[in-house]
C-alpha cells in the first residue's frame, strides 16, 4: 500500500471507529440518536483515544508498535461496533432536540461563517505541510518521544534525569507527562513508513475540525440557528493565538481544549437541560484531558466545583463560603489539611504547601502578574476582541439577572477565568507568566466553554425542556 494511502487510512479509520463507538454509547444509554455533527466531533476525539490505547496494547502484549496490526485491530472493531449499533438501535431516530427551520438571511449568514472558518483552516493545512515541528515543547517533549518511539518500534519508558545519568535507558525534562499526543505523533509516522516534521501534525487539524463541529452540534441541539450555532466555532478559529496552535501544531494544548473545552460544554448544557446523559457524558470527556495534560487534573477540579456550584442553593453557597474561610485559616495556621484519595492521591493544604491529586505539591505565594496577564489578554493581539465580547456578554448578563441562563453565564465565564488567573498570582507557576511563557495557553483550555458562554448570553437563549 502506498504512503498516501496509509496515511488516509490513519487519519480516517480511527475516525470511523470513534463515530461508531459513539452512536453505540448514546444508543445503550438509552439516548436517541445524535446529530450528524456531534458524532463526526466525539468520534474523531475518541478514535485517537482508541489508537493510542491500541497502540500501548499492542506494546504490552509484546509485540511492539507497528501498523498493520493496528489496522486490523481497528477492522474488526469497527465491524463489531456496526453490528452492535444496527443491534442497539435499528431504527432512524431524529436528535432529541430539533433545530428550528432557518429562514433565507440566517442561511446567508450562516455560509458567510462557514466561509471565514475555512479561511482560517486553509491556511493551517498549508503551515502544518510546510513548516517542520517547532519548537518548544514540541521538539523537547511530545514529538522527541515520539520520534523515539518509532525509530524503535516500540514504546520505551523515559525515566529521570538522575536515573538516565546512571546508565538506565533514556530521557527527557518532562519524563511523567502524559502520552497520548506522543502516541498520536507515533501513529501517524507508522503509517507514512518514516518519521516526516510535518506529516505527524495533520491529527491537530482534526482536532481543530472536532471542535467545530462540537460547537455547531451542541448550538443545534439547544435548538439556536445555524447562524447562532457556527458563531462560536468562528470566535474560537479566528482568535490568533488558537489559530497559531493549530498552524504551529505539536504543542498538546489544543488537544487539552478538545477534551476538557467539549466535555465542559457537555456538562454545562447538559446541566441547564437536566440532561444526565450529556452531564455524565461531560465528566467523562474530562476524565480522558488527564490524559493529556498534567493541568488535566487540575481542570477537573476546577469543572466538578463548576458543577457544584451552579447546583447550589443559598445554603450551599454559605457552606462553600465557609469551607472555603476554613481552608484559608487551617492553611495560615499551617493545619494539615489532607485528604487521601484512592489511586489519585493527595488533596488538601499545609501551610504554603497545595497537595493536588497526579501533581504533587504546589508551593503557594503571591505573585505579581497583573502587568503581564493584562497585557497578554487585551492589549496584545493574541484573541483578536473576544475578551471585549466577553464584557458585553456580562452586561448583558447583569442587565437580564432574573432570566436562568444569565447567572449561569456569569459564573461558568469567571469560575474557570478566576482559577488561572489564581493559579499564576498565588502559586509557583506564575513564573510561567511573568517570562510570558505559559500565561496564555491555560485559557486556550476553557476557550470552548467560553465561546459557548458568550454566544448564548449575547443571543439572548433561554432554557427549553
Amino acid at each position: 500500500m502506498a504512503e498516501s494511502s496509509r496515511l488516509l487510512l490513519a487519519l480516517l479509520l480511527p475516525w470511523l471507529v470513534g463515530g461508531l463507538l459513539v452512536g453505540w454509547l448514546a444508543a445503550r444509554l438509552g439516548r436517541r440518536r445524535l446529530g450528524w455533527p456531534l458524532v463526526a466531533g466525539y468520534g474523531l476525539l475518541l478514535g485517537q483515544v482508541v489508537v493510542a490505547g491500541g497502540l500501548r496494547l499492542q506494546n504490552g502484549l509484546g509485540g511492539g508498535i507497528a501498523f498493520y496490526p493496528m489496522v486490523a485491530w481497528l477492522l474488526l472493531l469497527a465491524l463489531a461496533l456496526g453490528w452492535a449499533l444496527r443491534r442497539a438501535a435499528p431504527e432512524r431516530l431524529s436528535p432529541r432536540w430539533p433545530a428550528p427551520p432557518s429562514g433565507r438571511g440566517d442561511t446567508v449568514v450562516a455560509l458567510l461563517l462557514v466561509a471565514g472558518i475555512l479561511l482560517h483552516l486553509l491556511p493551517s493545512l498549508v503551515e502544518i505541510l510546510w513548516r517542520p515541528l517547532f519548537p518548544w515543547d514540541a521538539w523537547t517533549t511530545w514529538g522527541h518521544r515520539a520520534k523515539l518511539w518509532v525509530s524503535h518500534g516500540a514504546l520505551l519508558p523515559l525515566v529521570a534525569p538522575s536515573q538516565w545519568a546512571s546508565g538506565e535507558g533514556y530521557t527527557i525534562s518532562a519524563h511523567t507527562y502524559p502520552l497520548l499526543v506522543s502516541l498520536l505523533q507515533s501513529w501517524i509516522a507508522l503509517a507514512w513508513g518514516a518519521w516526516s516534521d510535518t506529516l505527524i501534525n495533520l491529527p491537530w487539524l482534526l482536532a481543530a475540525v472536532a471542535l467545530l463541529l462540537l460547537l455547531y452540534g451542541h448550538l443545534r441541539e439547544l435548538r439556536c440557528s445555524r447562524t447562532c450555532a457556527l458563531l462560536p466555532g468562528y470566535l474560537l478559529i479566528s482568535q490568533p493565538l488558537v489559530h497559531t496552535h493549530i498552524s504551529l501544531a505539536g504543542y498538546a494544548d489544543l488537544w487539552q481544549a478538545a477534551f476538557t473545552g467539549s466535555g465542559l460544554v457537555a456538562l454545562l448544557l447538559g446541566g441547564q437541560l437536566r440532561d444526565r446523559f450529556w452531564q455524565g457524558w461531560g465528566i467523562a470527556l474530562l476524565l480522558l484531558g488527564v490524559a493529556v495534560k498534567s493541568e488535566g487534573m487540575v481542570w477537573l477540579l476546577v469543572a466538578l466545583l463548576l458543577w457544584g456550584v451552579l447546583r447550589l442553593g443559598r445554603w450551599g453557597w454559605l457552606g462553600l463560603a465557609g469551607g472555603l474561610l476554613l481552608l484559608a485559616g487551617g492553611g495560615y495556621a499551617e493545619l494539615p489539611l489532607l485528604l487521601e484519595l484512592p489511586l489519585l492521591g493527595t488533596l488538601g493544604l499545609v501551610g504554603s504547601e497545595l497537595h493536588l491529586p497526579l501533581l504533587g505539591v504546589q508551593q503557594l505565594g503571591y505573585n505579581p502578574i497583573w502587568g503581564p496577564l493584562l497585557a497578554n489578554l487585551w492589549q496584545y493581539a493574541n484573541w483578536n476582541l473576544f475578551w471585549y465580547l466577553v464584557v458585553v456578554a456580562l452586561g448583558v448578563a447583569l442587565y437580564n439577572w432574573r432570566t436562568p441562563f444569565a447567572k449561569t453565564g456569569i459564573i461558568a465565564l469567571l469560575l474557570p477565568l478566576a482559577a488561572v488567573v489564581a493559579i499564576f498570582l498565588l502559586s509557583d507557576q506564575g513564573r510561567w507568566a511573568s517570562d510570558y511563557t505559559a500565561i496564555n495557553r491555560l485559557f486556550i483550555h476553557f476557550m470552548p466553554l467560553w465561546v459557548v458562554v458568550v454566544t448564548l448570553l449575547l443571543s439572548g437563549w433561554q432554557v427549553r425542556r
